[in-house]
């Protein structure tokens, strides 16, 4: 049956639009750093606090087809919609339309240490990243493989990861300008000597680069 279940170690538990979900067809489901359960569905966002299921309608936020929800260092709520991008900081609801972003489908997003995103958005080749005021779109031409990029992640470095239809690509700045051209030749790229070898099954490569920027690194077998 369509909704959700819950096991504490020794019950089962099913919730559906009966006990006050808005939606038992669900799209995505997080817990923020408050152990609030967070669902998205075709009609919006529900979030239920271990008593209470609330459903945030279009009147205070979206009311729209969830992609994804992620949640922030300082625990506000980012919701990708097919209407654009929201934030909720457990108090209001703002949907960023006309903050330098386009209001189009937002597929894919993940934020980052700074609270800033990091996401995919429909019609938009490459990734797009947004601190809050200002909008940045990386793409082939800062150094990304592909601008048709599927996943996000953002390790514990703080090296962003983009997986693409032609391969992975890494980012890592201090500085939201610091890409490098994956275009640009370097003289010479240090590689130390890969440890297993051969493969066995699986081996550590280590390389130095000039300055931070997307790499891609393409083994031939």
């Amino acid at each position: 049956s369509k909704g959700i279940l819950s096991f504490d170690g020794e019950t089962w538990n099913n919730y559906t639009s009966d006990d006050g979900l808005l939606s038992s067809d669900l799209t995505v489901m997080v817990v923020d750093h408050n152990n609030v359960k967070w669902f998205g569905h075709e009609a919006g966002v529900s979030s239920y606090d271990d008593v209470t299921f609330t459903d945030h309608t279009q009147i205070d936020g979206p009311m729209n087809y969830i992609r994804m929800i992620k949640i922030g260092p300082d625990n506000t709520k980012w919701v990708g919609a097919d209407d654009g991008l929201w934030s909720y900081d457990d108090t209001t609801w703002h949907h960023y339309s006309g903050d330098n972003l386009p209001e189009s489908k937002v597929k894919m997003l993940e934020i980052d240490i700074d609270n800033s995103v990091w996401m995919c958005i429909d019609d938009v080749f490459g990734v797009v990243h947004f601190d809050g005021k200002e909008t940045e779109i990386f793409t082939e031409d800062n150094g990304l493989i592909s601008n048709r990029v599927n996943t996000i992640a953002i390790d514990h470095d703080g090296v962003k990861w983009f997986g693409t239809d032609e391969g992975i690509s890494t980012y890592k700045y201090n500085s939201v300008t610091s890409v490098t051209s994956k275009n640009e030749q370097p003289e010479s790229i240090p590689l130390i000597k890969s440890y297993p070898n051969p493969f066995n099954p699986s081996t550590t490569i280590e390389f130095t680069l000039p300055e931070s920027g997307f790499t891609t690194l393409t083994i031939y077998t």
